[in-house]
């Protein structure tokens, strides 16, 4: 009688094959057809504000007065604002 080989070596002779099977059946490596490249047309120029002061911006009333501000400003903001008693988040 011959002897069988261990159940690990045989699921994973049995993983090979399958992954090879699949492999061919599928066409890995085939390589697909390149796309037509579509005729780019000129990017549009939307001018861009670049205005970062928060003087040049009217005042509404959900406008966020610490938007622009940098660190040192909002820590000296909040300070003052915790000195008056509002909430300064």
């Amino acid at each position: 009688m011959k002897p069988s080989l261990p159940l690990q070596v045989r699921r994973c002779l049995a993983t090979l094959a399958f992954s090879f099977t699949a492999t061919i059946v599928t066409g890995c490596g085939e390589v697909p057809a390149p796309v037509p490249a579509k005729p780019q047309s000129a990017p549009s120029e939307i001018p861009v504000k670049t205005t970062t002061s928060s003087k040049a911006k009217g005042k509404g009333k959900n406008v966020d007065p610490t938007a622009l501000m940098e660190r040192d400003e909002l820590r000296a903001y909040r300070k003052q604002m915790k000195e008056q008693g509002k909430s300064a988040n």
